[in-house]
């Protein structure tokens, strides 16, 4: 009866588990759909690059040209499912880590139910477990090809292992924990410079643990041992009975420091067995003139760390005068080097002796990085918060990143409540050499949102802690004060950042009012949407009276780009072109300029802007594709300058270096999906499609394209024509086709080319100089 009584109280439980990891998933794969991704953000396209080479059997080579290594793990990790479906089918990898996410929910609510109160551990967990499963960050990271989604899962693993053995004091979970710490390590080097103090927390926990290892309060234990001394020699002799006395006592303390320094050994063992060899694989791959323990990105990182109390002294001229980081001077310095631990060296030492020619400076670096840290920040590319104030921004993520503060804001209070709460459970100590750890190293380098990341799940199950013993009495007047008064300074200095800030006190205004001028670029986008629909529609005048009642109430870009193409509709386009040629230099003002003189069929004035310099690198392929209206054609030539509108899912025009015609003998790269518009080429009848393809680089590529029936075609190192057959289309309209193509990864000179002018990754398929539509 009592047994069907205690799973009665259980099953509640379970289900309410069931229904957060249910929740938790569900919002990770729904993100796909909302969020405004736009390519790559951050290190994503040098994972991708990295793990694309390894699961093409290169092994690590691409770090072999690229400024700094990277632990192997995440790379691994992400070469096991490229290497099954290739670098252009991404899904694979973003299902897994939205699974890993999920685990880290339900480990986050073990480790809660394990450090709470015994009495409050169910609702610490499912509180915790709630808050994990809604933070929107890590639903987003989950998206993301970085490395955090697997650190975090495994971090979480690791310390509710060494939690568990030091609550229940056994060696399979120390074993255990170990094994995930190395594994830890090898996905985020952050780690490894907390182990020895994980080490030393062992240590500390294994001495607590000495007098309860017969099950004795430590009092009885030492009753116990000196009666059986007593009575093992009281018929010795008195000298004899001094004797063995002494030698007892030595074995007694060797066998103690042995069982004490045992769990610290086996730790650091098992987690070296894991480090070390793949350091010493490492070292001998790059050929390196030192160890490369683990990875080199420290030295990067401590060099750019520093470099603020150095350009405090001799700013770089190459960087802005209010710039505290340049990147770009750090690379060039570093790239010269081509030994990687000689690399590494130099960036450690250059970054010690910034640090010692302006200590004051550093210091007021370090505090301004640890403020970052702290504080509610709108920005972080990880935040994918670029062209809300424009309407690029759709209205659930920007509610996501609004639910994301506001949780941050009422955890962080709520933590330091918690943590100097008394839960008399093993492994508050534990969490706290974590918390302490970055919150120490962090602010030495840089701190940007994505590095508390690894925080919040400790932070979220202390908050819980701190909202379930609201009403417990407090352990001293001393751990009152503490929590008390830091749970209100970060209330004070969090709550603003939250509500309102004013951007000349430094970073963003506040996420509240973030969030509703991010609602406020919808409406205008809208609008601006409703100007360009009337527009099409050929109804000038309506759209005129619209845009003039918008440019009234808020005057912005998109207006100023429809007036101008207003005007051209109407055949006013020295107007049309004088507007645009006033504008900032963005990529649609040279688009429609382009437009313009096409239209007139100026071609030669029409290459200046469709060749600008402001314009080819960005490759707005999309927006051409989407705005433009080109003029009727059955042949499209690729890379001469004029193709505009016609492409889309291809890069950057190219030629070839010693070309005397580049605009004869351009071409453009297809990404994985690519399209080609013949604009009013529709006869009613089937039709061919003739394509000139090569790619001049191994393996050769799987071309299929999307005619009457899919075909596919092998492209080698030549140019080649290939033809399809494609169905009728009505007379008149666009003829669409949709290309496909299995790509490679350039090396990483192009990726840094192209990062250093904050350009793409490219997965390249095939180079395609033409395509041409002819009766069938």
């Amino acid at each position: 009866m009592v047994d069907r009584q205690s799973e009665a109280r259980h099953r509640p439980l379970w289900w309410h588990v069931a229904l957060i990891l249910l929740v938790a998933f569900g919002l990770r794969l729904l993100a796909w759909w909302i969020l405004p991704y736009r390519g790559f953000i951050s290190d994503e396209a040098e994972y991708l690059a990295a793990s694309t080479w390894l699961s093409e059997g290169r092994g690590f080579s691409f770090f072999q040209g690229w400024i700094w290594t990277r632990p192997p793990l995440y790379v691994m990790f992400l070469a096991t499912q490229l290497k099954l479906f290739g670098p252009e089918t991404l899904w694979p990898i973003r299902l897994s880590q939205a699974l890993l996410s999920t685990l880290s929910v339900w480990l986050t609510m073990r480790l809660g139910a394990a450090l709470a109160p015994p009495e409050r551990s169910r609702q610490v967990a499912l509180t915790a477990g709630w808050a994990m499963a809604l933070t929107y960050s890590f639903i987003t990271f989950a998206f993301l090809l970085l490395s955090e989604t697997l650190f975090i899962t495994l971090l979480l693993a690791a310390f509710l292992a060494l939690v568990l053995w030091a609550q229940r004091q056994q060696m399979r979970w120390l074993v255990l924990g170990a094994i995930l710490l190395g594994l830890c390590a090898l996905t985020r080097a952050v780690l490894a410079g907390a182990l020895p103090l994980i080490a030393l927390w062992v240590l500390v926990e294994q001495r607590k643990l000495e007098p309860r290892t017969q099950n004795l309060e430590p009092r009885e234990q030492r009753t116990k041992n000196r009666e059986q001394e007593e009575n093992q020699t009281s018929s010795l002799p008195p000298r004899l009975r001094q004797r063995e006395r002494g030698l007892g006592g030595e074995g007694l303390n060797r066998s103690s420091l042995f069982s004490l320094l045992f769990p610290v050994a086996l730790l650091t063992l098992i987690v070296s067995g894991l480090i070390l060899p793949w350091s010493f694989y490492n070292t001998r791959f790059y050929n390196a003139s030192g160890l490369i323990l683990i990875d080199t990105t420290g030295g990067y990182n401590a060099m750019l760390g520093a470099q603020a109390a150095h350009q405090e002294l001799d700013p770089d001229p190459a960087c802005a005068p209010t710039a505290t980081r340049c990147e770009a001077g750090i690379y060039r310095t570093l790239k010269a080097i081509d030994d990687h631990a000689e690399r590494q060296q130099l960036a450690y030492s250059t970054a010690l002796a910034w640090i010692t020619e302006n200590p004051g400076g550093f210091l007021r670096k370090t505090g301004r990085e640890l403020v970052d840290l702290l504080l509610v920040n709108y920005g972080g590319a990880e935040r994918l918060y670029n062209g809300y104030r424009v309407g690029e921004v759709p209205a659930p993520h920007l509610l996501g990143l609004l639910l994301d503060d506001a949780l941050y804001v009422l955890a962080m209070p709520l933590a330091m409540l918690g943590l100097a709460r008394r839960q008399d459970r093993r492994g508050k100590g534990l969490i706290l050499i974590w918390l302490l750890y970055n919150l120490a190293t962090g602010p030495l380098f840089f701190a940007i949102n994505r590095f508390r990341l690894p925080l919040l799940p400790f932070l979220l199950i202390y908050a819980a802690c701190g909202i379930w013993q609201w009403r417990a009495i407090w352990p001293s007047t001393a751990r009152r004060a503490v929590g008390l008064g830091l749970a209100s300074i970060l209330a004070l200095v969090l709550i603003p950042t939250f509500v309102y800030w004013r951007e000349d006190w430094g970073g963003h205004k506040a996420t509240l009012v973030e969030t509703i001028g991010g609602f406020e670029g919808l409406f205008d986008a809208r609008r601006c949407a409703e100007i360009e629909a009337l527009l099409d529609q050929g109804r000038l005048e309506q759209a005129q009276q619209l845009h003039d009642e918008e440019n009234r109430r808020s005057p912005r870009t998109c207006l100023a780009l429809l007036q101008s193409q207003i005007y051209a509709a109407r055949g006013e386009t020295q107007q049309a072109l004088d507007l645009l040629q006033s504008m900032d230099e963005i990529p649609q003002r040279y688009l429609l300029e382009g437009e313009i003189y096409r239209s007139l069929g100026d071609l030669e004035a029409a290459r200046n802007p469709f060749a600008a310099r402001r314009l080819e690198p960005q490759n707005p392929t999309r927006w051409a594709w989407d705005h433009l209206n080109p003029p009727p054609t059955h042949r499209i030539d690729l890379g001469n300058g004029l193709d505009w509108g016609y492409v889309d899912g291809f890069f950057q025009r190219e030629f070839l270096p010693d070309s005397k015609t580049p605009f004869e003998d351009g071409f453009r790269w297809t990404s994985p999906q690519a399209r080609l518009k013949f604009v009013g080429a529709g006869t009613g009848q089937p039709q061919t499609l003739t394509l000139r393809v090569r790619r001049p680089v191994d393996p050769p590529a799987q071309l299929t394209v999307a005619g009457a029936e899919p075909t596919t075609f092998e492209i080698g190192a030549e140019w080649q024509e290939v033809s399809v057959a494609l169905p009728a289309t009505p007379s008149g309209e666009d003829v669409i086709v949709n290309l496909r193509s299995t790509v490679f990864v350039p090396g990483p000179d192009d990726l840094q080319a192209r990062q250093q002018v904050g350009l793409q990754l490219r997965l390249l398929g095939v180079q395609v100089d033409w395509a041409e539509l002819g009766v069938r």
